[in-house]
């Protein structure tokens, strides 16, 4: 199971460093926003729709928010649980 921890870097499939997580956080865990801090860095956007976030140079998703859930994608692939 896929373990990120805290001051892991946020990054889009294109490598691009877009924030840190401020939590550890396990694959199957659900993590919710009141819980979760994101350090994220200018070169991010909201998406069109405020589903989550995008990285601004490549347009990339990096976070899928659902229900007050997230996904956030790391350099080793994504990491939460959406129910």
């Amino acid at each position: 199971m896929l373990t990120a921890v805290k001051g892991e870097k946020i990054v889009c499939s294109s490598g691009h460093v877009c924030g840190e997580l401020d939590v550890d956080v396990q694959d199957g865990d659900v993590i919710a926003s009141s819980m979760l801090q994101l350090k994220l860095f200018e070169r991010v956007d909201l998406t069109p729709d405020s589903d989550g976030h995008v990285c601004r140079a490549c347009n990339e998703r990096i976070t899928v928010v659902r229900n007050g859930a997230y996904r956030i994608h790391t350099a080793r692939g994504w990491i939460g649980h959406i129910p």
